[in-house]
């Protein structure tokens, strides 16, 4: 088959090169012109995936003047930017052969990705989310992978699941929207309670507590939006936030590690050197929480931390502190 990846930081690049290396045609695509061509120059992304040279099947696109119809779209871009990079192509992208795209997050006023894309194509558009825990450095070096293929097109699920396999990445095919972009979504902000934890030296038994008391708001949330608890059990629920929190390849993890040793939310930004997704996601998870009305504390400590002036060990102490109640 081939693919158009739009969106070249860690991930798209990851995704681009693995597809590349299953012997699909893969133009990798960048709107910054410098980036493409220092990536042509050197065989890799050396600004993102430095080391890891690109497979033969794999084009650096500088413009997307290709014929449209004969690609599928993977859109890798960062929540903040999913929505005018959609817009700008919109009309090429309706002329594809379908949408997959590989963006976690919600968008302002806490819209799904998926009601966004309903609204802009038509309703018999095919579109995929590929969702699940997955570290782009170890997709990109042909490491076993899991992850989830969600969607209500079975046709074009079953597809796309076909070009994904191989065998160092399975996917599993999921039709639970809500449930998968809800996980993908709020569980970083949940890594960055963790690293908060782990930067104040709180040990293994503050980590599991978290990951398990996080699991549990997250269950609580998607039950209230009619989202099925398979999923949270499943790759895009318990499996992304697992290797989020328990990991420092991820970003949000690391931001909140460097807010536990005391850094200021500015400079543990400027640290991470990448956009971190839960800083944003809190917001839009809080509004989530009030308008279901449920009880989300450490969604609650976390939001007060980063933008509420709230101390990190006073946070910490806030949960440790709460009255007692039943598991």
């Amino acid at each position: 088959m081939r693919f158009c990846v739009i969106g070249a930081g860690s991930w798209g690049t990851a995704l681009a090169m693995y597809l590349a290396s299953v012997n699909h045609e893969v133009l990798l695509y960048t709107h910054d012109h410098l980036h493409a061509k220092a990536m042509i120059a050197q065989g890799e992304n050396a600004a993102y995936l430095p080391g890891i040279a690109f497979p033969k099947k794999l084009q650096v696109a500088e413009h997307l003047d290709f014929s449209w119809s004969d690609y599928v779209i993977l859109i890798a871009v960062p929540s903040c930017a999913f929505v005018s990079c959609v817009t700008q192509y919109k009309d090429k992208i309706a002329k594809a052969q379908g949408l997959v795209w590989a963006t976690k997050g919600l968008l302002s006023d806490a819209v799904f990705i998926s009601d966004f894309l309903q609204e802009t194509f038509s309703k018999n558009y095919p579109c995929a989310l590929l969702s699940g825990p997955s570290f782009a450095k170890e997709v990109a070096r042909a490491e076993p992978t899991l992850v989830a293929l969600v969607g209500e097109d079975s046709v074009f699920l079953n597809t796309m699941q076909q070009a994904f396999h191989s065998g160092v990445f399975r996917s599993y095919v999921c039709d639970d929207w809500i449930g998968a972009q809800l996980g993908g979504a709020i569980k970083n902000i949940y890594a960055i309670a963790v690293g908060m934890a782990d930067g104040l030296g709180l040990g293994a038994n503050a980590r599991a507590a978290l990951v398990t008391r996080a699991l549990a708001e997250m269950r609580r949330l998607a039950e209230k939006m009619g989202a099925k608890d398979a999923t949270l059990m499943g790759l895009t629920g318990i499996g992304d936030l697992i290797l989020t929190c328990s990991d420092n390849q991820s970003r949000n993890r690391r931001f909140g590690l460097y807010l536990g040793q005391g850094l200021s939310i500015q400079a543990a930004l400027e640290k991470v050197e990448q956009v971190v997704e839960g800083y944003e996601a809190v917001k839009q998870a809080i509004v989530l929480s009030e308008r279901a009305g449920v009880s989300m504390p450490i969604l609650d400590q976390v939001h007060q931390v980063l933008y509420h002036g709230q101390g990190v060990k006073v946070a910490l102490d806030a949960l440790m502190t709460r009255s007692v109640g039943q598991e």
